[in-house]
């Protein structure tokens, strides 16, 4: 009798379809470490320092990768290369990982996902600015912890423009710049070409620019 076919290091089959699987955390409570952040997993023999993560603004960092749909992993994130510096997981959200601690855990569904960004060491993603139209918003923040304080103010930012806006904080794209007269000789931009141009001429005669 044939053993039944197993999948290299596994119990079961081979799965039959694979998803692109991303893990994000925030960082915003963390000093991050000066070897970055990284993700020791199930998939890669639980290496803190073999799997870096990517920064993609707002304190988070993210990892992709490609997973059996079904396949069931165990993680935890880690501030710099080693175990000095993993993640605390709560017990509320983890798995007893056999060495008195928790890993997070996720089971790969039938599509590509994202798996939702928890802060470093808890179950739920950081607090921050939850305001859209505040300067501070943070569109990975979970809760409002009172540090929306700019409002968000359009106008045209470029301090060189002729409708330069002091106090926008936002560019909308109006900005407007004065290119000189569309008569070539009107130095003064009188439009009109006499006398006085001839003077502006005269007075900035062998002026040597830098």
């Amino acid at each position: 009798t044939a053993a039944p076919l197993v999948c290299w290091e596994s119990c079961s089959a081979c799965p039959s379809s694979f998803w692109n699987v991303t893990f994000r955390v925030d960082m915003s409570n963390q000093t991050v470490s000066m070897d970055g952040v990284h993700i020791a997993a199930s998939f890669q023999g639980f290496d803190p320092a073999a799997t870096e993560m990517t920064y993609m603004g707002y304190g988070i960092y993210d990892y992709t990768i490609s997973l059996g749909e079904g396949t069931t992993v165990e993680y935890k994130y880690i501030n710099g290369i080693d175990f000095s510096g993993e993640e605390n997981v709560p017990m509320e959200c983890g798995v007893d990982n056999g060495f008195g601690g928790f890993n997070r855990s996720h089971t790969v569904g039938s599509s590509d996902e994202i798996i939702s960004v928890v802060c470093f060491g808890e179950c739920q993603a950081c607090s921050g600015c939850t305001d859209p139209l505040s300067s501070e918003y943070n569109p990975f923040a979970g809760t409002d912890d009172g540090s929306c304080a700019i409002p968000l103010a359009f106008g045209c930012t470029y301090s060189d423009a002729d409708n330069y806006d002091s106090l926008a904080n936002v560019d909308d794209g109006t900005c407007t710049f004065n290119i000189g007269s569309s008569c070539p000789g009107d130095l003064n931009d009188d439009q009109v070409v006499n006398a006085a141009d001839l003077l502006t001429f005269l007075g900035q005669f062998g002026t040597i620019c830098n």
